[in-house]
Formats: structure tokens, sequence, C-alpha cells
């Protein structure tokens, strides 16, 4: 059975607006080693240990996001 034109453009404008509502959000999780120790942190919302990390704003690139999330959930300051 074939599609119509209607049917093919209501899916796409359908698909659309779910797009619309259910971005996709990007993160950065950061590994840091110091001899045999590594930085973990644990959250108030989520139980459990984890590597630092965030999300990636629109534009940016992941190491930029992971040097951010660094000085933001450390005193550790990554390098230029």
């Amino acid at each position: 059975m074939e599609s119509s034109r209607w049917q093919k453009w209501r899916l796409r404008l359908y698909l659309h607006l779910v797009a619309l509502k259910r971005r996709i959000t990007l993160g950065v999780r950061v590994m840091m080693i110091d001899g045999d120790r590594i930085y973990l942190l644990r959250h108030t919302y989520q139980p459990g240990w984890h590597l630092p990390g965030g999300g990636v704003e629109a534009g940016e690139a992941a190491d930029t996001a992971g040097a951010r999330e660094v000085q933001v959930w450390t005193v550790a300051r990554t390098p230029e």
C-alpha cells in the first residue's frame, strides 16, 4: 500500500514536532587520575559515586565542556 503525499507530509510534520519537544541532551564525563586514585563525587539526587561531568551547551565542543565541568565540580584547573 503506497502512502499518499498527505500522509508523508503529516508524518514529517509529526516527527518535527516530536523532535522539538524531545531534544537530545549531550553530556560529558571526565576521569581525573592522580597516581592510583580516581576523583569521584556523590550527588544528592542519585545514589553511588560518579565521575564529574555535565551537559554540553549548544555549539560547545566536548573537550571545552569537560574542562568547564572540571572547574565547576573541583578546585582543579585544566591546562589551556
